[in-house]
């Protein structure tokens, strides 16, 4: 670890740093939650399958906590919690914190051999799960309705403000996930620091749009109930956005947070009808991507738009929210839309590679530091964490994001890009080299190279590979095998097989070589269309910015991801003035396909077999 004993930047140098309001923390979360619960007792706390009052929810929480307690985990101890979009997801989570356990979430898109590294590696004790597709987890797999114990011998809940509160995991280079443990404390911080922006009261209503596996979604878990508001719950198909609108409405959403794919998605969707799903909305928060501006800019024009938009930055490794940017519609109109000033207890730098300050407007490594650094990934040093002494404290940790950024004259930092090879595909950071190992697994692979190309609406990826038996091998084949170990969003968009991989002069892969080895769009298949399906290849050129479409080739294998499955169903709105959900897409991937199905000659959404097979469940 870097030595430094200052705790003072020289005048000139104070450019370099951006610095949130101090505050002093008191109590912990659950003790605050228990707090908020008595006051607000007959508020709705969860509104899903069922909606719960705060003095229900507590019950059901209590309840868990208790049957957690009989099943022999307790007080640090590590809870995997596999996650679906239910009340008693939310409740099962809660009851982990209440009695001083650790939430690990296994999100329900997370293939077997993911779940496998994160339960080894974490040391979880034992997962408990409604629903979990079959696995060699290693460890006890626990289903909700089989939990061992009455739950009569309720416990107290754990008052202890120093211990951790979740385990998240994030990309590698290796390969493998990495771990990382965030205390309890740096929760409630950035809890607090939401509660108080976002002006969170009893008639607050915050709809849950991110993945349980993503930290993004710890804001819309944990802050709600802190203050009396209420947890809306979306669907598992979180990209279902005519769905997702139709919630919104229903319940009166008054803040929603998600990655800005999404959030265009639902802006867009919405705006077909004149955004009346949206007329509950005070504030919609983007995080995880580079803030999108087109959609919003349209909705604000429109004249029935009263929501503010903030911009949120912030990895995992500082505890999800680092700072925010309050959207202007200059900024919109510019598309230039910085990642803000830090929030309470956190500090942000400009650095050059000498960890010396950057003067305001020079780009440099941004680096965090204050309440919610992390202390390290599981099993890694500090230093190879990415960790040194902080330049201001010297005896606390500051963390290298690998992220570029220039301070502004008004104090606040833009992003500039990236330091490495490292991605973000639906709000998930990931390693292009985590997804190259995955893929050099297969034992008919002998080298891959992923060429990554950022466009105006999102990331394509296009894996480069050569074979053994020098023979091209299918979209399937490669997608099937590496959805074993990679989560569905960040399996590459198409596979181009080479003979031979282009190399540098030392023999490493020449990344700059693979755009031009792009093959061109394919060939139309030249057959006659009917109007309907004339109609689809439109939608699908559209959808895909292609300049042919043929009939019988998939969505995914043209390029397409599931980030723009939502355009292609509003395409298809527009179009054919019909509603096709996500999974219909999914289930009809070619354009002879979805023409088929619309004209009632196909019914293989129906017959799709079940994917999601389900668990042996093992008692303790």
């Amino acid at each position: 670890m870097v030595s430094n004993n200052n705790t003072e930047l020289a005048p000139e140098n104070q450019g370099a740093v951006a610095a949130g309001k101090t505050l002093d923390h008191s109590g912990n979360l659950i003790m605050n939650f228990l707090s908020s619960a008595r006051k607000h007792s007959d508020n709705i706390a969860v509104y899903g399958r069922k909606k719960l009052t705060y003095s229900e929810f507590l019950a059901e929480v209590r309840k868990k906590a208790a049957v957690l307690a009989e099943n022999g985990i307790g007080q640090g101890d590590k809870v995997g919690v596999y996650c679906r979009h239910t009340e008693e997801t939310i409740a099962l989570i809660y009851a982990v914190l209440y009695i001083g356990a650790v939430y690990v979430p296994i999100g329900a898109d997370c293939p077997p051999e993911r779940i496998k590294h994160i339960v080894g590696t974490s040391g979880v004790k034992a997962v408990f799960s409604a629903e979990m597709p079959e696995s060699d987890a290693g460890v006890d797999v626990i289903a909700l309705n089989d939990m061992q114990g009455s739950g009569d011998e309720l416990p107290e809940p754990c008052e202890s403000t120093d211990q951790y509160a979740y385990c998240m995991f994030t990309s590698g280079t290796t390969g493998e996930p990495k771990g990382v443990l965030i205390r309890q404390e740096y929760l409630l911080n950035m809890c607090e620091w939401y509660g108080e922006r976002f002006k969170l009261d009893s008639d607050s209503r915050l709809i849950l749009l991110n993945n349980f596996g993503f930290d993004g979604s710890l804001k819309t878990i944990f802050t709600p109930l802190l203050y009396g508001s209420s947890i809306v719950l979306a669907t598992d198909s979180l990209f279902d956005v005519k769905t997702d609108a139709e919630i919104i409405k229903k319940y009166e959403v008054t803040h929603f947070a998600c990655v800005p794919s999404l959030m265009q998605g639902i802006i867009e969707y919405c705006g077909w009808n004149g955004y009346k799903e949206l007329e509950s909305v005070k504030y919609v928060i983007s995080a995880g991507e580079k803030f999108r501006s087109s959609a919003v800019l349209k909705w604000l024009k429109n004249g029935n738009c009263s929501a503010e938009f903030v911009n949120l930055y912030g990895p995992a490794e500082c505890s999800c929210c680092v700072s925010y940017h309050n959207v202007t519609e200059d900024d919109l109109e510019k598309d230039i839309i910085p990642i803000g000033k830090p929030i309470y207890n956190k500090r942000m730098y400009i650095l050059d590679d000498d960890l010396a300050p950057c003067p305001v407007g020079t780009e440099g490594d941004i680096w965090i530091a204050g309440l919610g650094t992390f202390g390290g990934y599981i099993g890694m040093s500090p230093e190879a964490s990415g960790l040194s002494a902080d330049i201001m404290d010297s005896a606390s940790f500051m963390y290298m994001s690998g992220d570029r950024g220039k301070r502004l004259d008004n104090g606040e930092v833009l992003y500039c890009g990236r330091k490495d090879n490292q991605i973000k595909i639906s709000g998930q950071r990931i390693e292009i080299e985590e997804i190259e190992q995955v893929l050099m697994r297969h034992d008919n692979i002998t080298s891959c190279g992923l060429f990554v190309k950022n466009e105006d609406q999102a990331v394509k990826t296009i894996m480069f590979y050569s074979t053994a038996d020098k023979k091209e091998m299918t979209y399937d084949e490669l997608s099937g095998f590496m959805e074993k170990s990679l989560l569905k969003g960040v399996i590459p968009n198409r596979f181009v097989y080479l003979e031979k991989l282009p190399v540098s002069i030392n023999g490493k892969l020449d990344r700059n070589a693979l755009e031009g080895l792009i093959p061109a769009g394919s060939e139309a298949g030249g057959e006659e269309t009917d109007e309907l399906t004339q109609k689809l290849v439109l939608a699908w050129k559209n959808t895909l910015e292609i300049d042919e479409v043929p009939l019988d080739k998939g969505f995914f294998e043209l390029g397409g991801y599931s980030m723009l499955l939502y355009h292609l169903q509003s395409e298809i709105k527009q179009l054919l003035g019909k509603d096709i959900s996500p999974m219909e897409i999914l289930a009809h991937p070619t354009v002879r396909n979805m023409a088929a199905f619309l004209k009632g000659e196909d019914t293989a959404l129906e017959e799709a077999p079940n994917r999601n097979r389900r668990i042996r469940r093992t008692r303790r």
